[in-house]
């Protein structure tokens, strides 16, 4: 027997509508309805999607909202009622924005950063900023925060006498494990190993 699953999505319409510049100024958006739709970049999105809330979003809440953001305005743009005109974002964000979201970001390293808030501190929706954001800095805002992360980390890990537990946890990660991870991803090195070397 041929076994298959489906997803049901079910979106809020003012979601929607604030996922792209285009349709920002709308109440409500709506999509086309489709029960039988097979689409690889929605199935994409979805599984990475599923796998970050399965993994209890040991990144927290940044990634799954930058997912959610490119899936929103994936469905906006291919499947409105409305036709919307797709426009490129290009140029990236002024520098008195990018500087402002660059300052919040090393402001809050430690806590949990919101797509919502950089985008809003941007004064855009979350998918535009997040074009933006990319073709400013050349990275998302998720592996942005990430690297100045792991950057503090080093600091820390050089600086201070700290435990690893507790520099994750000023890191704004949610544990040692997720920590030591990401650190040995990005630095090639586990915290302890380039503490010894610091």
């Amino acid at each position: 027997m041929d076994q298959s699953s489906r997803v049901l999505l079910a979106i809020d319409p003012k979601f929607l509508a604030q996922s792209i510049e285009e349709t920002a100024h709308l109440e409500d958006v709506a999509l086309t309805p489709h029960w039988e739709l097979k689409d690889r970049h929605i199935a994409a999105l979805m599984m990475a999607l599923h796998a970050d809330l399965e993994d209890g979003q040991p990144a927290g809440p940044l990634y799954g909202e930058m997912l959610a953001a490119t899936l929103t305005a994936y469905l906006v743009k291919r499947f409105s009622v409305r036709p919307v005109a797709a426009t490129r974002a290009a140029g990236g964000l002024p520098k008195a924005r990018l500087k402002r979201v660059l300052e919040f970001i090393s402001a809050h390293l430690s806590d949990e950063i919101r797509l919502e808030t950089l985008a809003s501190i941007a004064g855009m929706s979350r998918h535009h900023f997040s074009e933006l954001f990319r073709s400013s800095t050349g990275v998302s805002p998720y592996h942005y925060v990430i690297g100045q992360r792991v950057e503090l980390g080093k600091r820390m890990l050089r600086d201070t006498d700290l435990s690893i537990l507790e520099i994750g946890l000023a890191t704004g990660f949610a544990d040692q494990s997720h920590f030591t991870k990401t650190f040995r991803r990005i630095a090639r090195v586990t915290p302890r190993d380039y503490r010894i070397a610091a």
